[in-house]
Protein backbone atom coordinates (compact mmCIF):
# COMPACT_ATOMS: atom_id res chain seq x y z
CA UNK A 1 0.00 0.00 0.00
CA UNK A 2 2.96 2.67 0.29
CA UNK A 3 3.49 2.26 -3.87
CA UNK A 4 0.23 3.64 -4.00
CA UNK A 5 0.44 7.55 -5.00
CA UNK A 6 -3.18 8.36 -5.34
CA UNK A 7 -6.65 6.65 -5.13
CA UNK A 8 -9.86 8.32 -6.28
CA UNK A 9 -13.59 7.33 -4.48
CA UNK A 10 -15.22 8.42 -7.46
CA UNK A 11 -17.79 5.48 -8.04
CA UNK A 12 -21.44 5.78 -6.28
CA UNK A 13 -21.33 3.28 -3.70
CA UNK A 14 -25.08 2.48 -2.76
CA UNK A 15 -25.88 4.33 0.41
CA UNK A 16 -28.21 1.31 1.47
CA UNK A 17 -28.86 -2.29 1.40
CA UNK A 18 -31.96 -4.19 1.84
CA UNK A 19 -32.90 -5.03 5.64
CA UNK A 20 -35.97 -6.98 6.49
CA UNK A 21 -39.10 -6.85 4.80
CA UNK A 22 -42.76 -6.59 6.29
CA UNK A 23 -46.34 -7.44 5.54
CA UNK A 24 -49.19 -4.76 6.81
CA UNK A 25 -52.14 -6.98 7.57
CA UNK A 26 -55.63 -5.27 6.84
CA UNK A 27 -55.71 -4.34 10.44
CA UNK A 28 -52.35 -2.02 10.10
CA UNK A 29 -49.91 -4.46 12.07
CA UNK A 30 -46.66 -5.52 10.71
CA UNK A 31 -45.51 -8.77 10.43
CA UNK A 32 -41.81 -9.87 9.21
CA UNK A 33 -41.38 -11.79 6.21
CA UNK A 34 -38.72 -14.39 6.35
CA UNK A 35 -39.27 -16.13 3.28
CA UNK A 36 -36.43 -16.61 1.05
CA UNK A 37 -38.55 -16.31 -2.00
CA UNK A 38 -41.79 -13.60 -1.36
CA UNK A 39 -44.97 -14.25 -3.67
CA UNK A 40 -46.71 -11.86 -5.62
CA UNK A 41 -49.87 -12.97 -4.06
CA UNK A 42 -48.84 -11.50 -0.95
CA UNK A 43 -49.80 -8.02 -1.89
CA UNK A 44 -47.66 -4.66 -0.71
CA UNK A 45 -44.93 -5.11 1.33
CA UNK A 46 -42.61 -1.99 3.09
CA UNK A 47 -38.87 -2.70 2.95
CA UNK A 48 -36.49 -1.70 5.51
CA UNK A 49 -33.50 -0.21 3.49
CA UNK A 50 -30.53 -0.24 6.23
CA UNK A 51 -27.41 2.54 6.02
CA UNK A 52 -24.49 0.59 4.12
CA UNK A 53 -20.62 1.80 5.84
CA UNK A 54 -18.71 4.21 4.32
CA UNK A 55 -15.77 2.70 2.56
CA UNK A 56 -13.97 5.91 2.22
CA UNK A 57 -13.73 6.76 5.76
CA UNK A 58 -11.16 3.23 6.11
CA UNK A 59 -9.08 4.53 2.84
CA UNK A 60 -6.51 6.48 5.06
CA UNK A 61 -5.66 3.67 7.19
CA UNK A 62 -5.39 1.67 4.02
CA UNK A 63 -3.74 3.60 2.39
CA UNK A 64 -1.94 6.13 4.67
CA UNK A 65 0.68 7.98 2.30
CA UNK A 66 -1.46 8.16 -0.75
CA UNK A 67 -3.23 11.57 -2.00
CA UNK A 68 -7.03 10.51 -1.29
CA UNK A 69 -9.70 12.14 -3.47
CA UNK A 70 -13.15 11.65 -2.93
CA UNK A 71 -16.66 12.57 -4.77
CA UNK A 72 -19.71 14.72 -3.27
CA UNK A 73 -22.39 14.45 -5.87
CA UNK A 74 -25.56 16.22 -4.31
CA UNK A 75 -28.88 16.86 -5.56
CA UNK A 76 -30.38 18.89 -3.62
CA UNK A 77 -29.39 22.32 -1.84
CA UNK A 78 -27.44 24.83 -3.06
CA UNK A 79 -23.59 24.59 -4.05
CA UNK A 80 -22.56 26.46 -0.57
CA UNK A 81 -24.22 23.20 0.94
CA UNK A 82 -22.68 21.00 -1.60
CA UNK A 83 -19.10 22.73 -0.80
CA UNK A 84 -20.13 22.25 3.13
CA UNK A 85 -20.37 18.69 2.59
CA UNK A 86 -17.50 18.39 0.66
CA UNK A 87 -14.98 19.49 3.48
CA UNK A 88 -16.81 17.69 5.70
CA UNK A 89 -15.76 14.61 3.95
CA UNK A 90 -12.21 16.18 3.94
CA UNK A 91 -12.23 16.29 7.65
CA UNK A 92 -14.26 12.76 8.65
CA UNK A 93 -12.73 10.67 5.72
CA UNK A 94 -8.62 12.64 5.93
CA UNK A 95 -9.12 12.94 2.37
CA UNK A 96 -6.81 15.19 0.40
CA UNK A 97 -9.50 16.28 -1.76
CA UNK A 98 -13.14 16.00 -2.75
CA UNK A 99 -14.91 16.78 -6.30
CA UNK A 100 -18.13 18.49 -5.60
CA UNK A 101 -20.60 18.46 -8.39
CA UNK A 102 -24.45 16.99 -9.14
CA UNK A 103 -27.36 19.44 -9.69
CA UNK A 104 -26.75 21.10 -6.18
CA UNK A 105 -23.67 22.46 -7.34
CA UNK A 106 -24.60 23.88 -10.77
CA UNK A 107 -22.51 23.08 -13.71
CA UNK A 108 -18.87 21.81 -13.97
CA UNK A 109 -17.23 20.90 -10.54
CA UNK A 110 -15.50 22.04 -7.30
CA UNK A 111 -12.40 21.03 -6.49
CA UNK A 112 -12.24 21.05 -2.42
CA UNK A 113 -8.88 20.52 -0.91
CA UNK A 114 -9.30 22.33 2.15
CA UNK A 115 -12.20 24.27 4.18
CA UNK A 116 -12.72 27.75 2.19
CA UNK A 117 -10.74 26.57 -1.10
CA UNK A 118 -12.74 25.42 -3.78
CA UNK A 119 -11.27 25.40 -7.31
CA UNK A 120 -14.17 25.34 -9.96
CA UNK A 121 -13.53 23.42 -13.07
CA UNK A 122 -15.93 24.07 -15.95
CA UNK A 123 -15.75 20.32 -17.86
CA UNK A 124 -14.68 17.23 -17.52
CA UNK A 125 -11.23 17.31 -19.48
CA UNK A 126 -10.27 20.55 -17.51
CA UNK A 127 -11.27 18.55 -14.06
CA UNK A 128 -8.60 15.53 -15.30
CA UNK A 129 -5.92 17.86 -16.11
CA UNK A 130 -6.60 19.48 -12.21
CA UNK A 131 -6.34 16.19 -10.83
CA UNK A 132 -3.45 14.95 -12.61
CA UNK A 133 -1.69 18.20 -11.64
CA UNK A 134 -3.29 18.12 -7.71
CA UNK A 135 -1.62 13.92 -7.40
CA UNK A 136 1.23 15.28 -8.75
CA UNK A 137 2.25 17.09 -6.25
Amino acid sequence: TQNVGAVFHAAAVSDFTFGKIWLRSPAGELSEIQSGKISTRQGTLLAELVPTPKLIAELRGLFPVAKLVGWKYEVEGDRARVLAAAEQQLRDCRTDACVANGPAYGSGFGIVTEPGQCRHVPETVTLFDALARLIAG
